[in-house]
């Protein structure tokens, strides 16, 4: 395993300023600290302090090209800090996809490139530095914006993740921090993605396995995962699931961590002992279980009405993409093994 860590900034949805607040405050003192960093994951909220953290490594790595963004954590926090609704957001005039946008944000992260560089239209490439800002598409799968590396990607249960693909420094920033239902999605490279949360709110567990031939020790922060003391009703209960969803998804990632962190010095005990040992070198028996997987689609909307609705009036669509995620799913299903 590499020592140099990867990063992860998630702490919280960009609605809770002071969450993201602290988080650069963390991120300021790891910059301090000069230690070597590897790749930084931006997740919800944190792509803010995770932008905010590669311009600064950046200016750091090449002076002469991003010399000017050194104070970029400290910028960030300073608006942050000071700054209203208005400064981040507006409202949409067709609330469809979202009451608001986040084109006073775009501006302002515009505005101070400029102020670095003289021009905005970067790529995530330009940084010159391993950044990662991650969000979901339609159908809710972890997509990632960022250099080209062939080693970030894995296989989770029928999907594939990764690779990550380079964008607009810009486009992939606002689609990471667009908040579903609250906040319009941001077009990246011709596609729609959104925020992570509430899908993925702790990426520890996606990045360890995005790394599997890549390993790294992981820093992350803990996500801001409140569980919603409101009285229940028809309304509030999606809400108040989505809130037990993201804490609990933030235990299991530790749970996870944890366990690989502990087969991982287990096998290195036993190769002490065996140098000729490998994890693989261990034939399953015929007789154990095996877990099997199938990705079934769903209906988006958690209202009845709306889903019967939708259902009619897009079945065409509907239909072929769920064919296609279905298709070939149980062609080499073990239905001859216990399950």
């Amino acid at each position: 395993m590499i020592s140099t860590p990867s990063v992860i900034f998630q702490s919280s949805k960009l609605g809770d300023i002071p969450c993201i607040l602290k988080e650069l405050d963390r991120a300021l003192s790891l910059f301090k600290e000069n230690e070597p960093v590897g790749r930084i994951y931006g997740v919800s909220g944190g792509a803010l302090t995770a932008m905010a953290f590669g311009l600064a490594m950046a200016a750091k790595l090449n002076p002469e090209k991003w010399g000017k963004a050194a104070p970029a954590i400290t910028d960030f926090r300073d608006f942050l800090g000071k700054a209203h609704g208005w400064n981040i957001r507006s409202f949409n005039l067709n609330p469809l996809y979202g009451r608001s946008n986040l084109k006073p944000l775009r501006r302002w992260l515009a505005s101070r490139l400029k102020a670095y560089t003289g021009r905005s239209d970067w790529r995530i490439s330009d940084l010159g530095i391993p950044l990662y800002f991650c969000t979901i598409d339609r159908d809710a799968i972890f997509t990632m914006f960022g250099p080209e590396d062939a080693n970030l990607q894995c296989n989770y249960q029928f999907v594939h993740l990764g690779p990550p693909t380079d964008a607009s420094l810009l486009d992939a920033v606002i689609a990471a921090l667009s908040t579903l239902l609250s906040t319009s999605p941001n077009p990246v490279n011709g596609k729609w993605v959104y925020d992570c949360r509430p899908s993925i709110v702790d990426a520890g567990a996606v990045v360890a396995d995005l790394e599997a031939i890549d390993p790294r020790p992981i820093l992350r922060t803990k996500p801001y995962a409140v569980i919603r003391q409101w009285p229940l009703n028809f309304i509030s209960s999606v809400f108040i699931m989505h809130s037990q969803h993201e804490r609990n998804q933030a235990l299991l990632a530790d749970y996870y961590l944890d366990l690989l962190r502990r087969q991982k010095e287990l096998i290195q005990r036993i190769q002490k002992k065996q140098p000729d040992f490998s994890p693989g070198s261990i034939a399953p028996s015929a007789e154990l279980p095996t877990l099997g997987h199938v990705n079934l689609p769903y209906v988006g909307s958690t209202e009845a009405a709306t889903n019967m609705r939708q259902s009619v009036e897009n079945r065409v669509e509907m239909m072929a993409r769920f064919n296609k995620i279905l298709n070939g799913q149980l062609d080499n299903f073990p239905f001859s093994k216990p399950a």
